[in-house]
């Protein structure tokens, strides 16, 4: 699983390509339409180690059977997934088509402070673990 994660990070950073303007003469146009190819790149990018991350985080809980730190990883993980959510939902908010628009950011925003909360339980889970309190 690491050599996985290891070869899709590198090829996410291998693939990118830098491209100064003033080493050409790029029209306005073309300088907008390599911005959102570089914009869905990250995009795709980003989905694609969070997804990966995500797996890494469940799979390493499952492989711990239910312990202290499972649970942890469980409640990180889902936080993770959650997050994740709320990011999608913002970039492509016409994947969730019985939201509003005008409702995306308020939408997107909510799962990232739920996510997050998750995190903190998970935080607080493991620090409680540490200290030895139940």
């Amino acid at each position: 699983m690491k050599k996985i994660v290891y070869i899709s990070f590198l090829m996410s950073f291998l693939c990118v390509h830098t491209v100064y303007a003033a080493d050409f003469a790029f029209s306005t146009s073309e300088v907008v339409a390599m911005s959102r190819v570089l914009q869905t790149y990250a995009l795709v990018s980003a989905a694609i180690v969070a997804l990966v991350t995500c797996i890494v985080v469940f799979r390493n809980a499952k492989t711990m059977k239910g312990g202290v730190f499972s649970k942890v990883l469980n409640h990180f993980g889902v936080g993770m997934v959650i997050v994740f959510v709320g990011y999608i939902s913002y970039a492509y908010p016409t994947l969730i088509p019985f939201i509003a628009i005008e409702d995306i950011g308020t939408l997107s925003n909510s799962l990232v402070i739920i996510g997050y909360i998750f995190m903190a339980v998970a935080a607080t889970k493991l620090s409680h673990a540490i200290e030895g309190k139940s």
